[in-house]
């Protein structure tokens, strides 16, 4: 079997994706904005750069939820694409969402208080702080960005 065919039929490693340099680096920008820069310096840019970035993240971290799950059912997850797609759109809709329907913005922003709150308990959840802002929605086009990532994979080496 040549290498070429040994790659092409080996298992992927579960969340491989999530270690795409443009992943690892829009996972940083995400943090770094949202905890330092907004704070620092608000603005346009600010406003965008993490809408950019989580939409490049989220559908690579659902993916990656999706193949732990499916290794655990012991589902074949190695040529699956559907599953990036599905993703994809479900994180552009939610996403559109968020920026245009007031009561999916506070759903969200209360489900994502409680998450934080789980993380790190301290007194009551607080809902987060989304901006519903429609201009946001320029940032949707990051999700080709997470397709072209997740239609690589690499995988386990040594292993078939």
């Amino acid at each position: 079997m040549t290498a070429v065919a040994r790659a092409s039929s080996a298992k992927p490693v579960i969340g491989d994706r999530l270690l795409h340099p443009v992943a690892l680096a829009a996972i940083c920008v995400l943090l770094v904005n949202d905890h330092v820069l907004k704070a620092a310096y608000p603005g346009f840019v600010t406003g965008k750069l993490s809408d950019f970035a989580g939409l490049i993240f989220f559908p690579l971290f659902l993916t990656a939820i999706y193949e732990f799950a499916a290794t655990l059912a012991r589902r074949d997850v190695r040529t699956d694409r559907l599953p990036l797609l599905v993703a994809i759109v479900a994180t552009g809709v939610l996403f559109s969402a968020i920026k245009l329907v007031p009561e999916v913005n506070d759903v969200v922003r209360h489900a994502l208080g409680v998450a934080q709150w789980v993380i790190v308990p301290a007194g009551a959840a607080v809902p987060t702080h989304i901006v519903m802002d429609p201009t946001d929605l320029v940032a949707l086009p990051a999700l080709a960005v997470a397709y072209v990532i997740g239609s690589v994979r690499r995988p386990r080496a040594g292993r078939e």
